[in-house]
């Protein structure tokens, strides 16, 4: 039986939508990879023996300093940083598990975003 059902879903923009992420197109990035990035920073400041000052870390992790200061809340709550922004060993397991197995499955379909996978 033939219908008319609507539009295609494919004809929709990609949504992905994950427990604890806000949805994003495939040119944007879920939370979870902007997690990884301001860990990546966080660990590049201190591996090169600087501070992390707040609008630097924002403009490097391509964020507003506001919505910066809450993903880093966040990563506070969860023991991924410390309240000093240093980077705990569960936030190395984080990055580790991220690079080893969610960024090459992103990449592989086409959901890593513009930026850094």
């Amino acid at each position: 039986m033939k219908g008319n059902f609507g539009p295609s879903p494919l004809s929709y923009p990609l949504r992905i939508l994950l427990p604890g992420a806000v949805g994003a197109t495939a040119s944007e990035r879920l939370t979870f990879q902007v997690y990884q990035d301001i860990l990546c920073e966080l660990h590049l400041l201190h591996k090169a023996g600087q501070q992390a000052v707040p609008s630097r870390v924002a403009y490097q992790v391509r964020l507003p300093n506001g919505r910066l200061m809450d993903r880093v809340a966040e990563l506070v709550e969860m023991g991924l940083l410390g309240p000093d922004w240093a980077v705990t060993k569960r936030g190395y397991a984080y990055y580790d598990e991220y690079t080893r197995n969610v960024a090459p499955f992103l990449r592989k379909y086409g959901l890593g975003g513009k930026g850094r996978p």
